[in-house]
């Protein structure tokens, strides 16, 4: 019955000897490969964040992958680190890094103990300590002023009960989508525990859709008038001309 979020809170017991943590950029064909290896997602420089966005995950994926194809690295981790990407102490700074972390999670998932993510603050203090944080095994880091977070659920207070303004019976609800199983459920709660008599069920198919006719019936039974048209509500002018439809009234 509880809800849960993640926590940041500091990695418990004795920091490990620190191993060496070699820059990715710097081995050479003939190096031997330490049991850590560094590779920097650095900021994009962009003009907007989808464009970042994808810079940094293009630049994430291509690490992945020459990782895992190099039989070199069999026995080694790499260490992919971002800059604010994780709201660890704070609110994140760099959304646009953000998306990494789920690419590595994804990663990490399917190639246990290859990879691990670490998240730095551009301290110098943090910068010290990664490579003692890294030899401790946790899969996902964070270093604050050289202090190493680690990601943990707690537990989430129960919030007080708060009563859900009641909808406008008189207004008409737009269910897109709207012919569907879930649609359904959706448009029967409406009418029987909110009230709700004027729907609008749009979808691609419309009236044409499976069901569509014996969901309008059973709905206009419970009391609603229903209306069932065919929208695809990507499309602008499609759903601007649907909207229109709606009477003032409702």
């Amino acid at each position: 019955g509880s809800l849960y979020r993640v926590d940041w809170v500091p990695l418990a017991g004795t920091a490990p000897a620190e191993p060496p943590l070699v820059m990715l950029d710097d081995l050479r064909p003939d190096d031997a490969v330490p049991a850590f290896v560094l590779a920097h997602i650095d900021p994009v420089a962009a003009a907007d964040v989808p464009t970042a966005v994808r810079a940094a995950a293009h630049r994430a994926l291509g690490l992945i992958q020459a990782w895992l194809a190099d039989e070199r690295y069999a026995g080694a981790r790499l260490v992919l680190a971002t800059r604010g990407a994780m709201p660890a102490g704070g609110p994140a700074a760099d959304l646009a890094q953000a998306p990494v972390w789920g690419l590595v999670r994804s990663a990490q998932a399917e190639h246990p103990g290859r990879f691990i993510l670490a998240d730095l603050d551009g301290s110098a203090m943090s910068d010290r300590a990664l490579a003692g944080a890294v030899a401790s095994g946790e899969p996902e880091l964070a270093l604050r002023e050289g202090l190493t977070l680690v990601p943990t659920l707690a537990s989430v207070p129960p919030l007080a009960q708060v009563t859900p303004p009641p909808w406008n019976a008189t207004g008409t609800v737009l269910i897109t989508g709207g012919t569907g199983g879930l649609a359904a459920h959706v448009a029967r709660h409406l009418v029987t525990e909110h009230g709700v008599r004027h729907l609008l069920l749009a979808s691609r198919s419309g009236p044409d859709a499976p069901g569509a006719g014996g969901l309008r019936e059973e709905l206009t039974g419970l009391g609603a008038t229903v209306t069932v048209a065919a929208c695809d509500v990507a499309d602008r002018e499609s759903l601007r001309a649907l909207l229109g439809q709606v009477s003032v009234a409702h």
